[in-house]
């Protein structure tokens, strides 16, 4: 399994919704949804703020 794979399990198993964590990047959920199915790419800067903000979520208490 890649760690993007992984990355968006922890996002679907945490509920964390594409369309919020696209506004946090700062990208349309489009482009997100596309970058996650492997469709498309996004930059280092906007993978390196997905991980870190699935990180963060996933450390706050359910």
């Amino acid at each position: 399994m890649s760690e993007k794979q992984t990355y968006v399990i922890r996002r679907k198993a945490n509920r964390i919704s594409l369309n919020d964590l696209a506004k946090y990047i700062g990208i349309s959920a489009s482009a997100l949804s596309q970058y996650e199915s492997g469709k498309s790419k996004i930059s280092q800067e906007n993978i390196k703020k997905y991980q870190d903000r699935i990180d963060e979520l996933n450390q706050l208490p359910i």
